[in-house]
């Protein structure tokens, strides 16, 4: 049937909000967040979803556990922007996640090195895009940024 939702899975680890998700080779990778709405401390915990087999896997934790941050997909690798860390300090790099090897390496900080949080992610062919969000004086932005590998 169409136009209806239906229950699949749970989330393995404790109740989070302000995640990030990309998807990679038909595996939905899914991490940071906070435990509690509205200022739970930051998570630096990173799953993989394969729809295929209906199972998680618990893999490498994002270096820096943060909030309200955004990701995108280039390729084969995931980019986990910016958002907010342990004590509400906002956040200006850049992680690519290899999905084949399970690792994290540190890219880029923002253009003009602002911290940003609660921006949107797309990609484009293979450059990354961040847009809008909200820097550290709590000013929202119109400002839409490009990543380039």
């Amino acid at each position: 049937s169409t136009d209806q939702w239906s229950f699949v899975t749970k989330y393995p680890s404790g109740g989070r909000s302000a995640m990030i998700a990309f998807v990679v080779d038909n595996k939905v990778y899914v991490g940071s967040g906070n435990s509690a709405p509205f200022g739970g401390a930051p998570s630096a915990e990173f799953w993989e979803y394969n729809p295929s087999t209906n199972t998680w896997i618990r893999k490498t934790d994002i270096p820096t556990a943060r909030t309200d941050a955004t990701a995108f997909v280039i390729g084969n690798k995931g980019y986990v922007v910016a958002g907010s860390g342990n004590s509400g300090n906002l956040l200006n790099d850049l992680w690519q996640y290899n999905t084949q090897t399970n690792t994290w390496t540190r890219k880029a900080n923002l253009l003009g090195g602002k911290p940003r949080t609660e921006m949107v992610g797309f990609n484009i062919g293979n450059r990354g895009y961040i847009a809008t969000g909200q820097t550290t004086d709590s000013t929202t932005t119109k400002i839409l940024h490009r990543y380039m590998p």
